[in-house]
């Protein structure tokens, strides 16, 4: 076996299910903005979930693997997309109820308001 082949066939890598996108991060006084660079991955294969101040990206449509489906096959378009899994802590002045996410050319970008600050004064008795 050459060096090549046993790079290729070693199995942390032949074995890995999903892909951690690229993450880049912004932010402004009214909103937190994630990008993460998903290629390959259509809308409808995009799960996003948020829960106690974490986003989950999952991406993938789940096949039936009972199913065969061999007249489906199609010949190998030369690239492959890979499924990508992601999880995001966010601040606790994030507005969970109020994310909203857009695809667009691979990239994903996801708009997380921020509540504003309450300073309260404190009379003094």
């Amino acid at each position: 076996m050459s060096l090549f082949d046993e790079f290729f066939n070693y199995p942390l890598i032949t074995q890995t299910k999903y892909r951690q996108p690229n993450v880049s991060y912004s932010k402004n006084d009214k909103e937190y903005q994630i990008y993460m660079e998903i290629p390959g991955v259509k809308k409808e294969e995009v799960n996003l979930s948020v829960e106690r101040y974490q986003i989950t990206l999952s991406t993938g449509i789940e096949e039936d693997k009972k199913e065969d489906k061999k007249e489906d096959k199609k010949e190998d378009p030369g690239y492959t997309a890979y499924r990508y899994r992601q999880r995001i802590q966010l601040p606790k002045d994030a507005d969970l109820d109020n994310i909203s996410s857009g695809l667009d050319l691979g990239i994903l970008t996801i708009k997380v308001p921020r509540i504003p600050e309450k300073h309260l004064k404190i009379a003094i008795k």
